[in-house]
């Protein structure tokens, strides 16, 4: 079984990124829980083929994203969250979550949708969820990465991120 990272990212009021226009015809939202299908089939589409899929089925994703609306691993951090749509749907996503045992925030899941990946989408979304728990006041912000996962390993290094010893 992979191992599993765990990376962290000090936060400050200067920590600020350049946010490039979103491409045209996408919207910009919060996570709502009438979302949960949607985040659900993004998942389990967005992870299949991965070093992250074991084999998961929708049923498996939507109680995986239960989880992250009824706080079962820490409160679902749904103001620092943000969904990204096109006439398509759902086409990049950042959760974020409190991790109780760190007393800090995680990012949960970064997803975007197979047909967009590579598209700068995901750090859009990261961007915007990293800015929001910086005017929360928040000092730091955790990740948990499976080791290999070198899109997501990516994804952390563009920000700064560092793995926890």
């Amino acid at each position: 079984m992979p191992r599993r990272i765990e990376y962290r990212l000090f936060l400050n009021v200067m920590t600020r990124y350049v946010h490039e226009p979103l491409p045209e015809g996408m919207t910009l939202r919060q996570p709502e829980y009438r979302d949960r299908a949607l985040l659900a089939e993004l998942m389990l589409n967005s992870y299949e083929g991965t070093i992250d899929y074991k084999g998961e089925r929708l049923a498996d994703a939507l109680e995986e994203v239960e989880d992250w609306f009824k706080g079962r691993n820490g409160e679902a951090l749904k103001d620092c969250s943000w969904l990204l749509e096109d006439d398509k749907g759902l086409a990049a996503v950042c959760l974020a979550g409190w991790w109780d045992t760190r007393e800090c925030p995680i990012i949960n899941f970064v997803m975007t949708r197979p047909d967009l990946k590579g598209s700068g989408l995901g750090s859009a979304v990261m961007q915007l969820a990293l800015d929001s728990l910086v005017d929360k006041g928040l000092s730091e912000v955790r990740a948990m990465v499976t080791e290999g996962n070198a899109p997501s390993e990516k994804l952390c290094d563009r920000f700064g991120f560092m793995p926890v010893a």
